[in-house]
């Protein structure tokens, strides 16, 4: 009896180990532990050809020029020896 009580604890615990480990993986990954939508994403998301959406190539051209102007921005004078 004793045992038999051991080994459902110990199968519980081994279930919630897995759980947790399981949530923690998905929100490494970004992706719910659950299977995604048939529409392509969460309800309520915009759709991939929004205004709102900014494809990779997008993102990595603005942060190009972000930088550019930054670079070319000239620094506050003061007296530098």
């Amino acid at each position: 009896m004793r045992s038999a009580f051991g080994l459902i604890v110990l199968l519980l615990a081994l279930a919630l180990t897995g759980l947790l480990l399981k949530r923690q993986l998905g929100a490494l990954t970004g992706t719910p532990p659950a299977a995604a939508a048939p529409g392509g994403g969460p309800a309520g998301a915009a759709p991939a050809g929004s205004a709102g959406a900014a494809s990779p190539q997008q993102i990595e051209q603005q942060y190009k020029q972000s930088l550019e102007k930054a670079l070319q921005t000239p620094r506050p004078g003061g007296d530098e020896p």
